[in-house]
């Protein structure tokens, strides 16, 4: 989302794309404000030292306020005005067949690589290509956790603290409040639209 979000205005604020398209200027300085804090958000939710659960809320508010930005702008606009860079830009030729990139109907494989002191790292495979570091097709991690006592059942832990990760491989730091207790993670492919393959595997680690 970060992405089309950013490429998204940075291709509609050129003047001559913006006169061309005749894109409002109220709407524009809305998507512009709003994608500021869109990516202000993203690096806070990103960073295992400032993402927190009201910061998670937020990411996934701005995310829903940017979207309905830029389908309010581009409804505007008369289809034959939109040449075939617009239509790569804005991602069009999705949404001309009616549907997205589909997730894939598998979860990730994802174990623990390598941990130190208040430091986890981890590896995502995707089984499908098993040889492969790519994501499938259109598909990232959605990757949650919690870290509280040992021994929570699955359905009594309150995943909430969501990252997404695009790569193979992504570090947890932790605190030294949390030495002892225990994190538990699992993850999910997403797609652009949100959609989510099937659960993973959830991993517990006693934080050391």
């Amino acid at each position: 989302m970060i992405v089309f979000a950013n490429g998204t205005y940075g291709y509609v604020s050129v003047p001559a794309a913006k006169i061309r398209l005749g894109i409002a200027d109220g709407k524009l300085t809305i998507l512009s404000g709003n994608v500021a804090t869109l990516n202000e958000d993203w690096e806070k939710n990103g960073d295992p030292n400032l993402h927190t659960l009201i910061v998670t809320a937020q990411l996934n508010e701005d995310i829903r306020v940017v979207k309905e930005n830029i389908t309010s702008l581009l409804s505007d606009i008369k289809e034959d005005v939109f040449t075939i860079a617009d239509r790569e830009t804005f991602r069009m030729y999705e949404r001309a067949i009616g549907a997205p990139i589909p997730v894939v109907d598998y979860s990730p494989v994802f174990r623990i690589k390598a941990v130190d002191f208040l430091l986890l790292k981890l590896v995502f495979i995707n089984s499908a290509t098993p040889n492969s570091r790519a994501m499938p097709n259109g598909n990232w991690i959605f990757f949650e956790y919690y870290i509280g006592e040992d021994g929570l059942k699955i359905g009594n832990i309150p995943f909430a603290n969501a990252v997404n990760i695009s790569k193979a491989f992504y570090t947890l730091h932790f605190k030294e409040e949390d030495l002892r207790m225990t994190i538990y993670m699992h993850c999910y492919y997403e797609n652009e639209h949100g959609q989510r393959s099937p659960v993973s595997t959830m991993l517990t680690y006693v934080i050391s």
